[in-house]
């Protein structure tokens, strides 16, 4: 009889899970369903909560470091007098080139820009790790060498040349960030699993980076396998990356 009551009272409180009104319903409902044991039930709660606030912080950091790289772009093409990037001619044919839009954008495909240095070329205000704040007790910043993003541009076939050489053109940009973090204290019950002790711990993983030790296998900005295209892409599965599928916090199972 107990355990048909349990299993009814926790398909309910997965129902509220999913509903569009929030925690705030969910608790409260938790809360008349599990009077007798409140003080287990709401620590849980409390923690689960924690950490989706904390995974979905780090990936509006790394969306705005995107953002922030989106915009340096617009800025540069507005001094030719026009407010958006626009690959495609009147004809609706791809305009650039690699080595065009290079020269359009004043920007290299596979460039990399280090947290630190959009820190301090102020194209992003800085923002403290809410993940390392809280197990060091203490206001914790990111690790700004290791925290990248890295310039990709998309290219397609576009026609092929008289010699049968394929011409690529640009039809986008990528934005791929490695969110890093302080290592984990050696000391710590969590530990800095999956990466090795003293390394960064890094909460996403967008591209692979052979100087930071980090494979294909490392990455975490995919869902059922797939990778995204960066942190803005929205045409991979119609919607945005979502915090709970791509950032990963440090004693997590991530066996996915």
């Amino acid at each position: 009889m107990i355990k048909r009551c349990l299993q009814f009272m926790f398909k309910r409180l997965r129902s509220f899970g999913t509903n569009t009104k929030g925690n705030a319903q969910l608790l409260v409902t938790a809360g008349a369903i599990f009077a007798t044991m409140a003080i287990y039930f709401f620590v849980t709660l409390t923690a689960i909560d924690q950490e989706l606030k904390e995974k979905t912080a780090h990936l509006y950091n790394a969306y705005q470091m995107g953002i922030s790289i989106n915009a340096l772009i617009k800025n540069r093409i507005f001094t030719k007098g026009q407010l958006e990037v626009s690959y495609q001619d009147e004809e609706g044919e791809n305009r650039f080139t690699k080595d065009e839009f290079q020269k359009y954008v004043q920007l290299d495909t596979d460039t990399v820009f280090t947290l630190s240095e959009l820190i301090n070329d102020e194209l992003i205000l800085d923002s403290r790790d809410p993940t390392a704040t809280r197990i060091n007790a203490s206001p914790t910043n990111y690790d700004r060498h290791n925290t990248k993003v890295k310039v990709i541009f998309d290219m397609v076939i576009d026609h092929y040349d008289n010699n049968g050489d394929a011409i690529k053109k640009v039809v986008g940009v990528k934005y791929m960030v490695n969110l890093a973090g302080q290592p984990m204290p050696s000391d710590s019950d969590i530990g800095n699993a999956p990466y090795l002790e003293g390394d960064p711990f890094y909460y996403l993983v967008s591209y692979e980076d052979e100087a930071a030790g980090l494979s294909y296998n490392d990455i975490t900005l995919k869902t059922a396998g797939i990778v995204y295209d960066g942190v803005l892409d929205t045409s991979t599965f119609g919607v945005g990356p979502q915090a709970t599928h791509v950032i990963i916090l440090p004693g997590e199972d991530t066996d996915n």
